[in-house]
């Protein structure tokens, strides 16, 4: 009895995670779009966006005029980790905290660079960099989870963008990092088909990701940085 073959669902796959990536337009239409002006504390999560969109454009061009787009995803790691950190930096409003995430900060670059350039290398996953990431950006979605809870303000979770933020970036990163762990260990183990069934979960996943920043777009307020942040520090 032959196999059931599985080349359908690996170019159904294939399809999807295209899709997915490209759902990134709903966000950036948010926050770009004509007559609003995005309050300065939220600017993080626009560039964020359109990160994800040009680095996900660049690395499909990469990946077929050049069959190497490795270098391409190490950037997008690092971007994605500084933009989202810079989000946090805004409205965690511990003078400690942000302190010791500047420092944070410095020290995640300098270990990025070292995976690329020395531990994992160029052509490979930088998975350590990937699971620092992952724990970083846990611990700062937990910290604001903690500040809503002591805050003063009485404003309903589903109606403030950075818990909708904060939701959507722990479900995300906890989702995919066990993918991203694996996906060296298969190439090397050339499964690659098995990467593209198992990357459905990582699609499922960009697609809650992108929603939860569609949504809490538009629940940005348009005012200056300062009372933004100072509303939410309190």
């Amino acid at each position: 009895m032959q196999p059931i073959s599985t080349d359908w669902l690996v170019s159904f796959s294939k399809i999807f995670y295209v899709v997915s990536e490209l759902t990134i337009f709903l966000p950036l239409v948010v926050a770009f779009r004509p007559g609003r002006n995005l309050a300065p504390a939220f600017v993080p999560l626009r560039w964020f966006c359109v990160a994800r969109l040009v680095l996900f454009v660049l690395s499909e061009l990469a990946k077929r005029l050049l069959h190497y787009n490795i270098a391409l995803l190490h950037l997008g790691t690092l971007l994605d980790s500084l933009l989202l950190g810079w989000l946090f930096y805004n409205f965690l409003a511990s003078a400690t905290i942000r302190y010791w995430l500047r420092l944070a900060g410095v020290a995640f670059v300098a270990f990025a660079f070292a995976d690329s350039l020395l531990i994992s290398g160029l052509w490979q996953r930088n998975a350590y960099t990937v699971a620092l990431q992952t724990i970083g950006l846990l611990c700062l979605s937990l910290l604001y989870f903690e500040q809503m809870l002591r805050s003063v303000r009485h404003v309903e979770p589903k109606q403030d963008p950075m818990f909708l933020v904060s939701v959507g970036v722990a479900l995300y990163y906890a989702g995919t990092v066990g993918l991203y762990l694996l996906e060296n260990m298969l190439i090397a183990a050339k499964l690659l088909d098995d990467i593209w069934l198992m990357f459905n979960v990582s699609s499922v996943l960009t697609l809650i990701l992108y929603g939860f920043l569609s949504k809490a777009l538009l629940l940005v307020p348009s005012s200056d940085s300062t009372s933004v942040s100072e509303a939410y520090s309190q």
